[in-house]
């Protein structure tokens, strides 16, 4: 809101280009999150399904696990993509604060709130299903990968989220 806001305003004319390609950016990374609500459905989907699978004969049993591990892969992926998305939408976020209309100000805090929340939610849902692999490798790199981004948007958020109170406090 913030960002529309200060498109076509008088007194920020001179960052309207500027704000303009992160509104731009923005909603590229909610369509995204969007389609990653589909794509975790999908994911559990394919859990279950695997888990369904027959278990009757070692040859069963070994396919079944094979595919168990497969779909708890591809489960891992969708919240890891939300991370990813969610450090992408936090590197807007400082531009907002400082050259987007102030009169919403509170929105941008709001916006760092809500991204830093859903990176948390992601990293635990990466963990949840790394739990389950048995692929050391995979697990590792995912884990590192996640965290790395965790880092950073708590880093982002939290110095937008300071930013945003002092800037309500006059400070």
């Amino acid at each position: 809101m913030t960002a529309s806001f200060t498109i076509g305003r008088e007194k920020y004319a001179d960052v309207e280009d500027d704000i303009r390609e992160h509104l731009a950016a923005i909603d590229d990374v909610g369509a995204e999150m969007l389609r990653l609500v589909q794509d975790d459905v999908t994911a559990f989907g394919a859990v279950g399904a695997a888990y369904a699978l027959p278990k009757d004969t070692d040859e069963q049993k070994a396919a079944r696990s094979a595919a168990i591990q497969e779909a708890l892969r591809a489960a891992a992926d969708v919240p890891l993509r939300l991370a990813r998305a969610c450090a992408e939408l936090s590197r807007h976020l400082p531009a907002l604060l400082a050259k987007g209309n102030q009169n919403l100000v509170s929105d941008v805090g709001v916006a760092a709130k809500l991204c830093e929340a859903a990176c948390e939610c992601a990293w635990l849902n990466v963990e949840v299903n790394l739990a389950w692999l048995r692929d050391e490798q995979f697990v590792a790199d995912t884990r590192a990968e996640t965290e790395a981004l965790l880092g950073e948007v708590r880093c982002t958020c939290r110095e937008v989220w300071e930013g945003v109170a002092a800037a309500i406090r006059g400070e």
